[in-house]
């Protein structure tokens, strides 16, 4: 498995990717979300847009042994105004193809958004989930996130949960 930082990502690719993580849930999320509350990909975030973020934040791929891009994540400042007083970084977006969940590669992106946070002076991540997204909140619990609240209705269909971990 090859984890990097990618500065010329293959949008399409990429798009493809994160479309197919949200379109298949966590077996154990899957059993709490009912499909009506199921937001598309691109109800939620622009592919496009996010990459305009980049001068704040990493790409971190990871790619197979046949460079086939099997998960990423993009990390950043989460509020690049406010940084030089908080230090805090945001996961905005994780996806791991579903036929690959469960080795660990969620694990080792999210390690290295934590190495590429510390390196530009940040002190914690934040990340969050729908409400009814168990299977995800275990494992942000997992790798030492701590929940910090609940933001009402910051989804357009729901809740979202909030974790932290200090660097």
């Amino acid at each position: 498995m090859n984890i990097k930082i990618q500065l010329k990502p293959n949008l399409q690719e990429l798009n493809d990717l994160f479309t197919v993580t949200f379109n298949n849930l966590h077996p154990k999320d899957s059993i709490h979300v009912p499909s009506f509350l199921i937001q598309r990909l691109d109800e939620w975030i622009s592919i496009k847009e996010l990459i305009k973020y980049y001068h704040y934040g990493k790409l971190i791929e990871a790619r197979n042994d046949s460079d086939k891009l099997v998960g990423a994540l993009f990390v950043g400042q989460r509020n690049p105004i406010l940084w030089p007083d908080g230090h805090v970084a945001e996961i905005f977006i994780l996806g791991v193809l579903p036929e690959v969940r469960g080795q660990g590669i969620g694990s080792k992106l999210i390690s290295e958004a934590e190495k590429q946070v510390k390196n530009i002076g940040g002190e914690g991540i934040i990340i969050s989930t729908h409400i009814l997204m168990e299977g995800v909140r275990y494992f942000y619990k997992k790798l030492g996130y701590q929940e910090i609240g609940i933001l009402k209705n910051f989804y357009i269909n729901g809740d979202s949960v909030f974790f932290k971990k200090n660097l």
